[in-house]
């Protein structure tokens, strides 16, 4: 008894923890969706177990036609969301490692077989003797084959780690430890809970866990610039380190720095509140001027910063082309105290003269801060 009072209230607990966390993260304004969706399904899966958890413990030993019923389906789906958590967590982690979905087909086709297996087996299971038994009384027990679901989760877990160790140097450094660390709270109440049954401990140890994860990455995402609502130079800097082992098969990849002329008179002469509209405002010109999956990131005071793949390498003249009407229409609306120009430095990216991203990306530098020498000397 004193059991079951220690494992509600620890449920009740980690249950709490989770929504405000999903909350939180609910009020953000990421820039990485996918990343955010996956890590409030991990939170809802994750509550989803704790009341299955929570609501067998409550019904168990209730012998009515709708205590065996709920017994039943609190079971059930403890059991089949285990596999779901660990999908969901290499899902998560593969687009932390690598900022695509690419991969994601053959994720789902290795989770699929055994999450199907998973399902068959726990229902099986209500009146039968495998992953869990419901014996006399309506009392849940441990089955024969209970074990197998704890090796299927942590087999999953497990390697998900391998791949986040693997790739670490794709990895920013407070984003692999958290990943790293993920594992370990629910690892722990899991061998704890192999010794005392009644007692399930590896939820609250994945509450924990996505606690962490929430310090480290999700509540920084900051792979955003609160002013203009661009990446920012943190994602700029991993974008570089990534983006050439991800390019698409056809596809050009092409770069562009760009630096607002005088941006410092803008601010002097007009105060900081106008210079911040000035970086919004030409934030939203960007925005206006290339597709909607292109990377735009403000990575310093007055510069930015477009990244793009495509097919067709004239693109890059499109882009500058978009930039420069944008920025002639709001120069000529004379709607602001200001006008708007710019340096700009642009390349398409070429495996034969560019030894890596970093080098292509200094290069496109220097022809940024040539092209503004040449604007201060007019």
């Amino acid at each position: 008894m004193i059991t079951s009072a220690i494992q509600t209230q620890l449920s009740l607990f980690s249950i709490v923890l989770l929504v405000i966390l999903l909350f939180s993260i609910r009020k953000q304004n990421a820039r990485k969706p996918v990343m955010n969706k996956l890590y409030i399904l991990i939170l809802f899966t994750t509550i989803g177990i704790l009341i299955s958890d929570a609501g067998s413990i409550f019904i168990d030993g209730v012998d009515t036609t709708i205590g065996r019923f709920l017994l039943a389906f609190f079971v059930v789906m403890y059991y089949i969301l285990h596999i779901v958590i660990a999908g969901l967590w290499m899902f998560y982690a593969e687009y932390t490692i690598n900022d695509t979905t690419k991969n994601f087909k053959r994720i789902a086709l290795l989770i699929s077989p055994i999450q199907i297996a998973v399902i068959i087996f726990s229902l099986l299971s209500v009146n039968g003797d495998f992953i869990f038994r419901i014996a006399e009384g309506n009392h849940y027990e441990r089955g024969s084959y209970f074990y197998v679901i704890s090796v299927l989760t942590y087999g999953l877990i497990l390697l998900t780690m391998f791949r986040i160790i693997s790739l670490k140097h794709r990895i920013h450094k407070g984003d692999f430890y958290a990943l790293l660390v993920f594992p370990i709270p629910p690892m722990i109440g899991g061998v704890i809970q192999i010794s005392f049954e009644g007692l399930s401990l590896i939820f609250p140890g994945v509450a924990l866990s996505l606690l962490i994860v929430y310090i480290y990455i999700q509540s920084k995402l900051t792979n955003t610039d609160h002013l203009t609502g661009l990446y920012n130079r943190r994602e700029y800097d991993r974008m570089i380190s990534i983006k050439l082992e991800n390019l698409r098969k056809g596809y050009v990849l092409g770069g562009i720095l760009i630096d607002i002329d005088d941006f410092k008179k803008i601010n002097d002469q007009f105060l900081h509140h106008i210079g911040d509209e000035a970086l919004i405002e030409f934030s939203n010109i960007l925005k206006k001027s290339v597709h909607e999956d292109d990377f735009i990131a403000r990575t310093g005071g007055d510069e930015f910063a477009i990244i793009f793949e495509s097919k067709d390498p004239s693109r890059l003249e499109v882009i500058l082309n978009n930039i420069d009407e944008g920025l002639n229409n709001f120069n000529q609306s004379k709607e602001h105290l200001y006008e708007l120009h710019v340096s700009t430095g642009e390349l398409i990216f070429n495996q034969d003269e560019h030894k890596d991203l970093t080098e292509f990306f200094k290069i496109l530098d220097q022809k940024m801060y040539k092209t503004k020498e040449q604007h201060h000397q007019k």
